[in-house]
């Protein structure tokens, strides 16, 4: 490992048991956070391989063309049934 960075971005909670957050947010934290190593680690434009983490249970709803039509859902949001 050469070296960590970090981002954080909102989740909404509009009602009781609501938890939403734009998936916008996770590529602007990632863009951010690259360009951060990228600055203070010169060694990482030759890796081969980079870990992210951060998305957890839930819904990403996409349209036919893979665009985001909607907030990602936290698990603790969805219907029982789903």
């Amino acid at each position: 490992m050469i070296g960590s960075a970090e981002r954080t971005y909102s989740t909404e909670h509009k009602h009781p048991g609501w938890s939403e957050q734009n998936p916008a947010d996770w590529i602007t934290a990632l863009e951010e956070t690259v360009r951060e190593l990228r600055s203070s680690h010169p060694e990482f434009t030759s890796l081969g391989a980079v870990g992210v983490a951060g998305h957890m249970h839930g819904a990403t709803l996409l349209d036919s063309l893979g665009e985001v039509i909607r907030p990602f859902q936290c698990a603790g949001r969805l219907s029982p049934n789903a």
